[in-house]
């Protein structure tokens, strides 16, 4: 028996668990540690499916990616549920008038980019496959991304999911998706959990953090994740996911 038994850990990648491609060596030796004495540890990312092999660690439950429209089987790369972004012709439309410098496709199969004026276009020639999400992207600042991401949720209400990943990066995913609703249905088919724990840093990470059972943010979360009041630790340069493996040791000590 571990202390982490029935405990699953999903952590956020970018501006939590690592920086780019690198992750402080305190958190891959309190990931190591975490599954020594059996918790379950997994990735909730923007990221692609497959994302979680250039890491130095193996995750042990599934994988949530896309932002939570796909989850994935870690050992056997099977896809166990999607979250498609249907019945979007009206976002579609509204984009191509829309004053996103460029629009990006996360498709089942491959990153498609289009410009305003050619994304209806730019849809309609590759719709053969599962849209995951469309990336608006590359404003001029993070307040010209904010009064775009707030004038298209005042636009379509709860239509669907839209959020920042980061501080000009605004996406649109399935309201059926998103890494809350993916976190919730591994607490449901990793039938040994009895702990969901969550930490994150952006605005596409709030609905992860109010579904855990514990929450964390690193000291440098946006204030969309401070307005839910997660459990404070350091920054991701010092190492956020170790200081949460901490806490949890001292919790569950």
């Amino acid at each position: 028996m571990g202390r982490f038994d029935g405990v699953l850990l999903c952590s956020d990648v970018d501006g939590t668990l690592a920086i780019g491609k690198e992750i402080p060596q305190r958190n891959l030796d309190a990931i190591a540690y975490f599954q020594s004495e059996g918790g379950r540890f997994t990735l909730a990312t923007g990221r692609p499916a497959g994302y979680q092999h250039t890491f130095p660690f193996r995750v042990n439950a599934p994988v949530v990616s896309d932002n939570g429209a796909c989850i994935t089987d870690c050992d056997s790369g099977r896809v166990i549920w999607t979250f498609p972004l249907d019945g979007c012709g009206a976002l579609l439309e509204w984009l191509d008038q829309s004053t996103a410098p460029i629009c990006t496709f996360d498709f089942s199969d491959e990153l498609v980019r289009a410009a305003p004026g050619n994304v209806v276009e730019t849809f309609l020639g590759h719709k053969g496959a599962d849209l995951f999400k469309i990336v608006c992207h590359g404003f001029a600042s993070e307040e010209e991304a904010v009064a775009f991401r707030d004038l298209a949720k005042e636009t379509f209400c709860e239509r669907y999911g839209i959020s920042r990943s980061w501080s000009t990066g605004v996406e649109f995913i399935s309201p059926l998706g998103g890494k809350g609703n993916c976190v919730s249905f591994l607490r449901k088919i990793c039938d040994d959990v009895h702990t969901v724990v969550a930490v994150g840093d952006y605005e596409n990470d709030v609905t992860m953090l109010l579904a855990a059972d514990l929450a964390f943010a690193p000291s440098n979360a946006c204030p969309e994740v401070c307005a839910v009041h997660p459990n404070p630790v350091c920054s991701c340069r010092e190492g956020a996911v170790g200081d949460v493996i901490d806490e949890l040791a001292r919790r569950f000590g």
